[in-house]
């Protein structure tokens, strides 16, 4: 229906089965092909997390083509400086929800926890990564 939010959900990835944080391709990697070279979608416009998906650790990747608001696809593709600009701006808002996940995760942990943590282990990172946005805020 044109206009409306109707989209297709694929697969849901739970934030437990998500490892590390949300990463753009652009200058990082080139994204692997094996389809129609015309039809492979620009590393500026995707963006990629590691996933557990069916017990098998798997790379995921979303590419950017229209605008948010454009349900109903009626605008052109956006170009490609916009795309990555909306490519930053989804991962960053991606890694905030997934930080914000595990970050409960470790407070639960934490509680829990019978012996001592050390401040190195990257159960810990989470409560560091808090740390210092909230003390790079504050400059």
């Amino acid at each position: 229906m044109l206009g409306s939010k109707n989209y297709r959900e694929f697969f849901k990835i739970p934030f437990k089965d998500i490892y590390g944080y949300a990463n753009t391709l652009y200058g990082m990697e080139t994204l692997k092909w094996n389809f129609d070279p015309n039809l492979k979608p620009n590393e500026k416009r995707c963006f990629k997390i590691k996933a557990k998906i069916l017990s098998v650790m798997s790379k995921v990747y979303f590419c950017i083509y229209k605008d948010r608001t454009d349900w109903g696809e009626k605008y052109p593709d956006i170009p490609e400086s916009g795309a990555l600009y909306l490519n930053d701006l989804w991962v960053a808002m991606f890694n905030q929800k997934l930080l914000k996940y595990n970050l409960k995760e470790v407070q639960e942990k934490t509680l829990r926890a019978v012996t001592t943590i050390d401040c190195n282990s990257h159960t810990m990172e989470p409560i560091k990564y808090t740390f210092r946005i909230k003390v790079s805020i504050s400059f």
